[in-house]
């Protein structure tokens, strides 16, 4: 079983769904949920199966208030 550690944020602000829901503490379908709102951060597409998320944006968006 492959293992990955995380990521310091200071080498990458961008994180895969499943890495930014564990680092938020929430579960994958707050996240997703969240992605409907007009005003939450859209996720990059990388690829055709690569999702990335902004930390950053993220984070501040969060600090604004949910």
């Amino acid at each position: 079983m492959k293992t990955t550690s995380p990521r310091p944020l200071a080498i990458s602000h961008f994180m895969r769904p499943g890495e930014l829901a564990a680092h938020l503490k929430i579960g994958l379908s707050t996240l997703w949920a969240w992605c409907k709102r007009e005003d939450f951060p859209k996720p990059l597409h990388a690829g055709p199966r690569v999702t990335l998320f902004d930390v950053h944006a993220v984070e501040s968006y969060l600090r604004r208030g949910v």
